[in-house]
């Protein structure tokens, strides 16, 4: 049975957002030896802990969400990296005002409107409620921009 986030990501480029130990950006990295995927997180260790596996289509480096809260400090964190097809935010909403995760992905989704966003959170995070605000709002407001569609339905 396919699933609804089925996709092909050979030939894709990939962001995780505060990996971790990476699972979902690993994941598609082995699943898809033809896509680009970054691994990102605050801590360098973990970057570089991840840069030494070896897998061939990863890159790992650090990247610090507050960057997004100073004028060109996210383009300046990821200068050279050029645009991502998909972004991948697993478990990091984990502050009540997420402010500076709810930035990033904004500002990811103002460089790129075509990317794809899957935030992945316990219902339970006190910030979740925000962050939809947020990305619901910058989606309503896109389908009001000249060639938009306001006559699409949320789900």
């Amino acid at each position: 049975e396919s699933s609804p986030f089925a996709e092909d990501l050979n030939g894709k480029r990939v962001l995780e957002l505060g990996c971790g130990p990476a699972l979902p950006g690993l994941t598609a990295a082995l699943a898809f030896p033809d896509a680009e995927v970054h691994l990102t997180d605050y801590n360098p260790a973990i970057a570089r802990s991840l840069q030494r596996l070896g897998v061939d289509n990863v890159e790992a480096f650090p990247l610090d969400w507050n960057d997004s809260l100073r004028p060109g400090g996210l383009a300046q964190a990821l200068a050279g990296r050029g645009d991502y097809d998909l972004c991948i935010a697993a478990d990091c909403i984990y502050h009540s005002i997420p402010s500076a995760f709810t930035a990033t992905a904004l500002e990811l989704l103002d460089r790129n409107p075509n990317l794809r966003l899957i935030v992945i959170s316990q219902a339970d995070r006190q910030g979740l409620p925000l962050v939809v605000e947020r990305l619901k709002a910058l989606s309503a407001s896109d389908k009001q921009q000249p060639g938009g569609d306001a006559s699409e339905e949320e789900e």
